[in-house]
């Protein structure tokens, strides 16, 4: 007999191709987006966490610049005062040294203090008294101080005393300037 296979009468009679075990779907697409959505949350997460870091580091660096500027305004503010300061006292120095206008001080103290100046002492340092006496002579109870710069004076009175020279001038212009030094 005839293999029933190459019969050309059997064709399409009886025949039926032998079926599949089970064809599962293709989710190849599926498997794709779910990687392709994965990977943009990775890149997503992983770019805002950057952007996080370079925002604080960012922050972190403007905080260091205002701190700098802060720290070179204020140098620069305490310079600029040191600065008009020792101009001042160069210019102020050569008046504590005028005996005319030591004399003068001297009066405008005692009017300020409120007392006659017979009942008061004035204290000098000792290179300005001998000078101070040529100037103005006699009324004055005069006593001679080294711990008083030249130029200095010190009228002490029953009501209180009145200092005035180099050392009190220095003290007024650092505290006008805003310098934190008291004057030596």
């Amino acid at each position: 007999m005839a293999d029933p296979r190459f019969d050309s009468t059997a064709i399409g009679a009886g025949y039926s191709p032998p079926l599949a075990a089970s064809v599962a779907p293709d989710h190849a697409d599926e498997r794709h987006e779910a990687a392709f959505d994965n990977g943009r949350r990775q890149g997503r997460a992983e770019a805002l966490a950057e952007a996080k870091q370079e925002n604080a580091e960012r922050r972190k660096l403007g905080v260091a610049l205002r701190r700098f500027d802060d720290d070179m305004a204020d140098r620069l503010s305490r310079q600029l005062s040191e600065t008009v300061a020792m101009l001042c006292e160069a210019t102020l120095a050569p008046l504590a040294l005028d005996h005319a206008r030591l004399a003068e001080r001297c009066r405008e103290a005692a009017v300020l203090l409120g007392e006659d100046l017979s009942l008061c002492t004035l204290h000098l340092h000792p290179t300005d008294v001998s000078r101070m006496q040529t100037v103005e002579p006699g009324g004055w109870t005069i006593a001679a101080d080294d711990t008083l710069e030249p130029g200095s004076i010190r009228l002490v009175g029953r009501e209180g005393d009145i200092a005035s020279g180099p050392q009190e001038w220095r003290r007024s212009l650092a505290e006008m300037l805003g310098i934190g030094r008291a004057a030596s």
